[in-house]
């Protein structure tokens, strides 16, 4: 579970309002194996978010909105070298005031590892996504570089990247940069809000227990759009990750101000091996 707090700004007429906008998230990942020995197993989560904005925004007229997305898969490792995983993923994002047929979407992501050395795997994902702008595709290329045992490399690009250093046994710090693409429906005024982004910053991990981690991080945005469009403005031909593939219609609000953002999280998860 994490919480985020973005500092925010927005000029009108009247001049510049400053409030916070708040992300709480929630992810659980159950991996079942289909027999003791075997290396495959079905992949059953669950993602809940909730983002809200609080202090005067009446330049940005939006209270709250909501993430859910349930999560069904399969993993198996093909051979020594190779893996390869597939998600379904129906999501709503939603305000949650008013639901129709078209706030529930659906997803599908499929994933291949290959290691090239025990210490080094490469990684391609390919995916689809139905947002309110129209269809998301989904083309990430990543891999895992254990450069040392105190040094990794590791994440899916344009996503996500890091450069990882392990302190102690139980402490990390290190590079991150992180990016996404998502829309919310806005059901009183039959709209949608797109919130993209790409920010970078530096990470703090201290391993509480074995398996309990708390991380803090502390990033700067590149990319920040929270923009608010018309039910029917859409993208033509969709969007690759977060860049569209042809040009984008013209938000209906002011924009919003680049900035910092603060994040503090606890997993449960197996620690590296050293």
């Amino acid at each position: 579970m994490s919480g985020d707090v973005m500092p925010l700004s927005v000029k009108g007429t009247g001049g510049t309002q400053s409030f916070n906008g708040i992300s709480k998230k929630l992810t659980d990942n159950i991996p079942v194996y289909l027999k003791k020995h075997e290396h495959s197993f079905l992949v059953f989560g669950l993602n809940l978010e909730a983002m809200s904005f609080s202090g005067t925004h009446n330049y940005f007229p939006v209270d709250a909105e909501y993430g859910i997305t349930p999560m069904f898969g399969y993993s198996r490792t093909m051979n020594k070298k190779l893996n390869v995983s597939a998600l379904l993923v129906p999501l709503l994002n939603s305000d949650l005031k008013v639901l129709n047929s078209t706030d529930f979407h659906f997803g599908a992501v499929v994933k291949a590892v290959y290691w090239l050395r025990p210490n080094v795997s490469v990684k391609v994902t390919l995916g689809y996504r139905r947002q309110y702008y129209g269809t998301q595709y989904v083309v990430l290329l990543g891999g895992d570089w254990k450069i040392s045992n105190r040094w990794r490399l590791f994440g899916d690009l344009p996503n996500n990247a890091t450069l990882a250093y392990a302190i102690s046994p139980k402490m990390n710090t290190g590079l991150i940069y992180q990016a996404g693409n998502t829309t919310y429906s806005l059901s009183q005024q039959n709209s949608y809000l797109l919130y993209d982004y790409a920010q970078g910053g530096l990470f703090l991990e201290y391993y509480l227990t074995k398996y309990i981690a708390l991380r803090g991080t502390f990033t700067t945005s590149v990319i920040r759009k929270l923009d608010i469009f018309n039910a029917n403005q859409q993208v033509a031909g969709g969007v690759l990750d977060y860049i569209p593939m042809s040009a984008a219609p013209k938000a209906l609000n002011n924009e919003v101000s680049n900035g910092p953002a603060l994040k503090l999280s606890l997993s449960a998860r197996k620690p590296d091996k050293k």
